[in-house]
């Protein structure tokens, strides 16, 4: 097979100044400050990491209709959305939440026998472009498909049990109870408030609601080998019990009761902006006042379902668009992994959640908050839509890398950084990870990090990587305001925006340690952060497997010159892939190109934008690790 390099290919400096100076700066400072990690001394304080933040959710946008809830979550920039929000390593988000799914479901009628018949076309459509993009479905049972809940001469409970049931058995035969299980249904999202209770619940109504939903999910079991199908909910803001005594009302229900219909309870605590302290401190509040009213409930696993800096997703609000939001949505994730093992009031902390999978929109394209910057092209022929990766993003798919056990949050307050060390099993090849946060009160900050290593196997080496998110080099918003902020901006401007969403390569080393046992191996590194910035640092071990075939390679044709490549991997414990290599072979061509060969691919997607035009073809996808190994090419995929 012949291979060549882009060498021909349209590419675009990455700010290369700005590189070049951040490289010198690193090689001219002298460091006042030391770190050291003992990754044997270390790994007798770790605890199993659990994923608990990789979750997202949104809104559709317009009215709550069959019609603008369809037209929305059925068009192409919410697939290509999902397909990117699906496209971090090893699930580095891994869930959906949304409102009003009900509404993609029409009801169509009664039956002879008073069954209702249901219209799930749109919902199929909408789930098989979740399940595509391998993402879990956070789904929220609200709704009134089609005015079903107002029919006066049937009960709306038999009818929450019956929908319920339905959708479960639906789409346990469509994807498998497996994939149904990492579903999290949920009730009504926060009941109380009358923008979203269309159905006036009263108490009754309400507590009603809830246990039909848990016996339609219990038949769905039934069908299933007795599989437990979790429900969660209410969902609620828990302000003052006389505005909101459905949500209060239903915890009352659960603690005088011997049985809850909720296995996890879902709550909302937002910040002001100001810090991450706020949203962790807003959650222990009111955990510990549940706790005390409700002494039943102690032991119930729970989630703060929207743990956002700020309340409204759609204020444009500039430290959204740029490293400020990821240092802060990172540091919110370090609160509350502190607090669960330090606090026995977050003990059963199971997941926190942000709301940032909305589409932005003009003139906010960066400032809201969301993962990507969204740029509607009105004006080619046909429009078509523009998608650039925020640095909370890449921040997301860096944390997608940490490994299976952690050490508490080590704050160095002399150097305004956070960082979390994690690490795999001792029995296994080494593998650790450790994320740093610097945080905004300094522009510069230098520090030397020494790393002890376990005792090298006879034949076993190691290399690093550090990747780097950081205020004004990953930073495509700056470049965007610099060009005049257009509405439109050109392919060249998206090139370079795109050579700048990160995150950047810093250093890849393979090293050459000493193999003598009685000097131990380290790795010393000197690190350069400008804050705010989030730094990843990998370890790994030559005795880690070869990167896997990357699976399941489609293409999305973004306009006629340029297609977005997703393609799958597997998810990887001990995750020491460097970059992915793409390739592709005009139609009616010979040759295949290296067209990623200038930039650093970490995660599961690519933009290719070539200067010629021409996207006709075929293209295939291969890992390569930190010792430069390769592994298989995938298979073909192909676009005329």
């Amino acid at each position: 097979m012949g291979i060549r390099s882009c060498d021909g290919c349209s590419q675009y400096v990455r700010v290369k100044m700005l590189h070049l100076i951040f490289l010198a700066s690193i090689c001219a400072y002298s460091a006042a400050y030391e770190l050291n990690l003992h990754v044997s001394e270390v790994n007798t304080s770790l605890h199993e990491l659990p994923r608990f933040w990789t979750n997202t959710g949104f809104c559709p946008m317009g009215r709550i209709t069959n019609n603008d809830i369809s037209n929305f979550l059925l068009s192409n920039d919410v697939k290509t959305n999902l397909a990117l929000i699906g496209a971090l390593p090893n699930n580095g988000i891994s869930r959906v939440r949304i409102h009003w799914l009900l509404e993609l479901i029409k009801f169509v009628r009664l039956d002879s026998g008073r069954v209702p018949v249901y219209d799930f076309s749109q919902l199929d459509r909408f789930l098989d472009t979740m399940v595509q993009a391998n993402l879990s479905v956070g789904f929220e049972l609200m709704g009134n498909p089609n005015g079903m809940f107002n029919l006066k001469h049937i009960s709306s409970g038999a009818l929450w049990e019956d929908l319920v049931f339905s959708i479960g058995r639906r789409y346990k035969i469509r994807y498998g109870a497996n994939t149904l299980k990492t579903w999290q249904f949920e009730t009504w999202n926060e009941p109380d408030l009358k923008t979203y209770n269309l159905l006036n619940f009263t108490i009754t109504d309400y507590l009603d609601y809830i246990k039909m939903i848990r016996r339609g999910l219990d038949a769905v079991g039934r069908t299933a080998n007795d599989t437990h199908f979790e429900l969660s909910g209410p969902a609620g803001l828990f302000k003052n019990i006389s505005h909101h005594p459905l949500c209060w009302g239903v915890l009352k229900y659960c603690n005088e009761n011997n049985s809850c219909p909720f296995d996890r309870m879902t709550f909302h605590r937002k910040g002001t902006g100001h810090s991450a302290a706020e949203i962790v401190e807003g959650g222990m509040a009111l955990m510990k006042t549940i706790q005390t009213e409700f002494p039943k409930l102690k032991d119930i696993k729970f989630s703060n379902n929207e743990a956002d800096p700020i309340a409204g997703w759609s204020t444009p609000r500039p430290f959204q668009s740029d490293v400020r939001y990821a240092a802060m949505l990172v540091n919110t994730i370090f609160q509350h992994w502190s607090a669960k093992l330090n606090t026995e009031v977050f003990r059963h902390l199971d997941s926190i959640s942000h709301d940032n999978a909305f589409l932005s929109y003009h003139p906010h394209e960066f400032d809201q908050r969301t993962l990507f910057a969204r740029f509607q092209m009105n004006l080619t022929t046909p429009p078509h839509t523009q998608f650039i990766q925020k640095p909370v993003y890449v921040a997301l798919g860096l944390l997608g890398n940490l490994a299976e056990f952690a050490s508490d949050v080590t704050t160095v307050k002399d150097l305004d950084i956070s960082y979390l060390f994690t690490r795999n099993h001792h029995k296994t090849p080494l593998y650790s990870a450790i994320v740093i946060v610097a945080n905004a009160r300094k522009k510069r900050i230098e520090f030397d990090l020494t790393i002890s290593l376990p005792k090298l196997a006879k034949g076993e080496n190691v290399a690093s990587i550090v990747e780097v998110i950081e205020a004004d080099i990953t930073d495509p918003v700056k470049i965007w305001k610099f060009h005049g902020s257009p509405a439109y901006p050109n392919a060249s401007l998206r090139q370079i925006m795109r050579d700048n969403q990160g995150p950047m390569l810093l250093n890849s080393t393979i090293w050459k340690l000493s193999k003598n046992p009685e000097e131990p191996p380290n790795l010393k590194l000197h690190l350069s952060l400008k804050a705010p910035s989030i730094e990843l640092l990998r370890v790994c071990s030559s005795l880690n497997p070869l990167p896997a075939k990357p699976t399941n390679v489609r293409i999305e044709q973004v306009n006629p010159s340029e297609v977005l490549i997703f393609w799958n991997d597997l998810y990887q414990r001990e995750r020491c892939i460097k970059t992915y290599e793409v390739y592709f072979k005009e139609c009616n061509g010979s040759e295949w190109i290296f067209v990623s060969k200038k930039h650093h691919v970490p995660f599961l997607s690519y933009h290719y934008q070539p200067e010629n035009g021409k996207t006709c073809g075929d293209y295939m996808v291969r890992g390569v690790d930190l010792f430069t190994r390769f592994g298989p090419y995938s298979k073909v995929a192909s676009i005329g």
